[in-house]
């Protein structure tokens, strides 16, 4: 850290192997990866790491390393290789008020996995399926409602005069 703006300029991961260690009082530890070099940043502030998250969500890759990163990569580790361990991940680099919030999240991230537009998905509050049948229930009224104009309009205000029955020249 910086000792005059006690700013976090890095920090690393080191990790050891108790049952290697034997007998003896000492223990190697080896060092697993530097933050700045692992995510090429180039300082740990909010920008930065805005813009990580950023680039998380658009690399999978990156997301799971951050995630091997974040348990210092144990091999006891269970893999997260499911959109809702991914979304789950993602959603931790951003910070919330309210557990809804965080559930807000996880709902936009699994909406747009699956292809719906951000526009399709306008009600927060809500899950995406939920959001799918308001949208649902609206076409639906709107169909309705022009149907029953076109129906008005199409009428006139003129009388119809019926043709011949028989014609007889």
């Amino acid at each position: 850290y910086n000792a005059d703006t006690f700013d976090v300029e890095d920090y690393a991961v080191y990790a050891t192997n108790f049952s290697t260690s034997g007998d003896s009082n000492a223990l190697e530890w080896t060092k697993i990866f530097s933050a700045k070099a692992a995510y090429g940043l180039p300082s740990l502030s909010s920008e930065s790491l805005r813009a990580l998250t950023h680039r998380m969500k658009a690399d999978d890759e990156l997301l799971h390393e951050y995630y091997r990163h974040s348990k210092a990569d144990s091999t006891r580790l269970p893999p997260c290789t499911t959109s809702a361990c991914l979304d789950k991940v993602l959603c931790t680099q951003t910070w919330f008020s309210t557990v809804l919030q965080y559930r807000e999240c996880l709902d936009e991230q699994s909406a747009e996995r699956i292809g719906i537009p951000h526009w399709l998905h306008p009600f927060p509050r809500i899950s995406w399926m939920w959001s799918l049948v308001l949208w649902a229930a609206v076409i639906v009224v709107v169909a309705v409602v022009v149907g029953v104009v076109h129906r008005a309009l199409k009428r006139s205000s003129y009388q119809t005069i019926p043709g011949p029955k028989e014609f007889e020249p």
